[in-house]
């Protein structure tokens, strides 16, 4: 049947990958980052080699598992993986602009960003090996 009919295929083809990105530009919209991507722009720096466990995207929208958290000493970096979020860029938000707050019985944390009132959940373990390392971090204490 698929040899019958190849133009099909590359018209479904066509239209799966329109709609995948039409769908992670709206999710990405929704989730807050291009306002991410606008008030922080991403910083090339090394980062730390520091632990982040499993980040929990807050709001209206998660984005568990397909975001990628590392530290440096001039901020938090996050990175959405190219295959959800193709049009997504990385952001690096300064720790002067991260606020922490113990959640869950004090084993997870979330991180606040400025007044955008965006937040990530990461473990505490986590939050406790980075901050010794940032001491430009008011946000947070351990």
């Amino acid at each position: 049947m698929i040899s019958e009919h190849p133009a099909s295929l590359v018209i479904f083809a066509l239209k799966f990958a329109a709609l995948w990105l039409g769908m992670s530009v709206v999710l990405s919209a929704m989730s807050g980052w291009y306002l991410l991507q606008r008030l922080y722009p991403h910083v090339t720096e090394d980062q730390l080699n520091t632990p982040w466990f499993n980040p929990t995207w807050g709001g209206a929208l998660s984005r568990r598992g397909w975001l990628r958290v590392s530290a440096g000493r001039s901020g938090l970096r996050l990175e959405a993986l190219k295959i959800f979020a193709p049009l997504d860029r990385p952001v690096t938000i300064p720790w002067s602009e991260i606020t922490a707050r113990r959640i869950g019985g004090g084993n997870r944390v979330q991180l606040a960003f400025g007044t955008t009132g965006i937040f990530i959940t990461v473990d505490a373990h986590a939050c406790d090996a980075v901050a010794p390392l940032v001491p430009n971090w008011p946000g947070y204490s351990v």
